[in-house]
């Protein structure tokens, strides 16, 4: 297989797209939950953000 990336106009907007798509993945995967460790400091902020966003909706 040939990985190039030529032909490919936004490099970055692909690997995020990638990222996302597996971490769906993942969550939908989840029996009894789904953990996430992250070691960058504003990643984990950032996460624990939108894990207290999402909470109020679903109570």
């Amino acid at each position: 297989m040939n990985y190039s990336r030529e032909g490919i106009e936004n490099i970055d907007k692909v690997k995020e797209q990638i990222i996302l798509n597996s971490i769906n993945v993942l969550l939908k995967r989840g029996i009894n939950g789904l953990y996430i460790y992250a070691s960058d400091d504003k990643l984990r902020e950032k996460l624990m953000t939108i894990q207290k966003e999402k909470s109020k909706w679903t109570n």
